[in-house]
Order: C-alpha cells, then sequence, then structure tokens
C-alpha cells in the first residue's frame, strides 16, 4: 500500500539512487515494472506504451498539516456539523451549523511517469498537486511556493518502488555523466 511505499523511503542514498539510475534491459521490463509499480498505488491511469508514458488520474490525498483540514479530527467533525465555525461571529451563528471552510478543503495528487532514452532506459517521475475549495467548480493545480510539502515525498515513494522492481538491472549515473537520455 501507499503507507508502506512511504514508510520504507526513510534512507536518502536509496532516493538518490532512484533518482540517477538508469536500466539496461529491454524497454518491455522496465515499462511493466513502471506500470505494474504504479497501478497497485493509483489505480486510475492511462498508459502508451509505445510512448514510455503513463499518467495517472487524480486521486484523493488523505493528508493535512492543517488540524482543521484533517476530517479523521474530531475537532473537526463537529466544525463540520456545525458545532464551531470560521465564520461565526456570534454564538448563535455558531449553533446555526455553519461548517467551516477548511473542513471541505481536498487535495489531489497525480504523476507522469516516462520511460525514456534507448537501452539503457531512464524512469523519469513528475508527480504533480492540485487543491479543491467548496465553490469551486474545478481543482486548481499547485505551482511554486504553492506545491504542498507531501507532494516531493509521494513522488520519491513511486521512484523508489519503481526501482526496486528493476533494481537487478540499474546503474547508477552521476549528473554530469552523458547518457543516451534525453
Amino acid at each position: 500500500t501507499l503507507a508502506a511505499a512511504l514508510a520504507a523511503c526513510t534512507n536518502t542514498k536509496e532516493i538518490n539512487y532512484a533518482k540517477h539510475s538508469v536500466y539496461d534491459t529491454d524497454f518491455a521490463n522496465v515499462y511493466n515494472a513502471a506500470l505494474d509499480v504504479t497501478r497497485a498505488l493509483y489505480p486510475n491511469l492511462n498508459d502508451a506504451p509505445g510512448g514510455g508514458r503513463i499518467a495517472t488520474a487524480w486521486h484523493e490525498v488523505k493528508y493535512s498539516a492543517d488540524q482543521d483540514a484533517d476530517m479523521g479530527n474530531q475537532q473537526t467533525l463537529a466544525n463540520a456539523s456545525g458545532v464551531q465555525s470560521q465564520y461565526a461571529t456570534t454564538p448563535g451563528a455558531t449553533s446555526a451549523g455553519m461548517p467551516t471552510r477548511l473542513a471541505y478543503k481536498r487535495y489531489y495528487i497525480r504523476f507522469d511517469i516516462r520511460v525514456v532514452g534507448g537501452r539503457p532506459w531512464r524512469v523519469k517521475v513528475i508527480g504533480h498537486a492540485s487543491e479543491w475549495e467548496p465553490g469551486a467548480a474545478m481543482p486548481v493545480e499547485l505551482h511554486g511556493m504553492a506545491r504542498p510539502p507531501w507532494l516531493k515525498g509521494r513522488t520519491e515513494a513511486l521512484q523508489v518502488a519503481i526501482y526496486r522492481r528493476v533494481k537487478q538491472f540499474a546503474k547508477y549515473i552521476k549528473d554530469d555523466e552523458p547518457t543516451e537520455v534525453a
């Protein structure tokens, strides 16, 4: 599961190897490993083997650094039921059942995975995050400083999970080494 994959990514050396490895095996071995690992963690996806592309759908993220947005938090559940409210200006408004705005905010994640180059193959994993707020028609993708802190860790977890599947074919390359990978 995702929790197990995230917990297993505490080794920075392994993360570094996953990011800087190429795989000296057939394209099908690398691509199928990436597809299987990705599908196990994020089941809704589109794949295009001819282009070496895998794109997951947006999946909701059950995470919050904000206590008010954590729906597992009993205080937040009380807020959502109208017991308390950030909008309330009077005790009467609080008891009228006005929910907090943050209690309904949702976060989503998706990945673009590409198997590129020629033999040896490189796997690139790019994570995307978006946020949906009540009243908005669609989630908004988060860029730059708005990118959530959990995005990097989840992206690295997927990269490491793929690396572990094809580790026997991996060759570590330094950033300044020339490769055929584009």
